[in-house]
Formats: structure tokens, C-alpha cells, sequence
């Protein structure tokens, strides 16, 4: 059941990236259906990735006496909307504050970081 469902969504993210990129769209049935058709009920689903992994970094905490500050945002172009996010943390990780608001009327992203910036400080 499960793999049934990850080959649906795949078959929907190839369309996606179809439309996407190519400029092709193609009907989500019309993708799903030989997944679907090709699928075995008990057989192990094995997909090989096509592309290398690469190590990536993991947050570490600031040294002794000192605290971190890291701030996300996420915009919501359709709604004229932005998420602002901010969290800081001790010399052992735990978190001192932690914040989120929802912004107004902005558009670019390099105004929001600053703004994410300006209410962490």
C-alpha cells in the first residue's frame, strides 16, 4: 500500500516537473496508470537514486558563553503575504526565545530576510 502510494505521488511530481519544465501537461491518470498497472502486491518496490548524496552539515550549537540567532522566512506571493521566523539558542542548544509573525504587503525575499534579521536582533 505504501509503495502504491509513493509511486502515485512520484508519477505526479514527474508530471509536475513535465509541465514545469518542458511545458508539457499530461493527464495525472494518464501518468499514474502504468504504475499503478505495473505494481505487484508483496514484490519489493526497488528504486536506485540517479544522483550522488552529499554530506550536509547539521546545526551545531555556538561555543560557551555565546548564543546563535537563525531566522527563515516564507513567502506567499499569491497572498501578498511573507512568514518571518526567528529562534535563539545558548552555548548548549536550548532555545532563549523563539518567534514567528506573519508580514504584510512584501515582495522580495531579500527585504524579508532583513526584516527576519532586524526582529531576531
Amino acid at each position: 500500500m505504501l509503495s502504491q502510494f509513493f509511486l502515485i505521488a512520484w508519477s505526479l511530481w514527474h508530471r509536475r516537473n513535465k509541465g514545469a519544465i518542458e511545458h508539457v501537461l499530461l493527464d495525472p491518470f494518464q501518468v499514474a496508470n502504468p504504475f499503478i498497472n505495473t505494481y505487484k502486491p508483496g514484490l519489493p518496490v526497488r528504486i536506485e537514486p540517479s544522483f550522488s548524496m552529499q554530506r550536509v552539515e547539521c546545526w551545531q550549537a555556538p561555543p560557551s558563553g555565546f548564543c546563535k540567532l537563525n531566522v527563515d522566512t516564507a513567502l506567499f506571493f499569491y497572498l501578498k503575504k511573507a512568514g518571518v521566523g526567528v529562534v535563539l539558542r545558548d552555548g548548549k542548544g536550548e532555545v532563549i526565545m523563539a518567534v514567528s509573525k506573519a508580514e504584510d504587503e512584501l515582495h522580495d525575499p531579500e527585504s524579508v530576510e532583513l526584516l527576519a534579521m532586524s526582529w531576531g536582533l
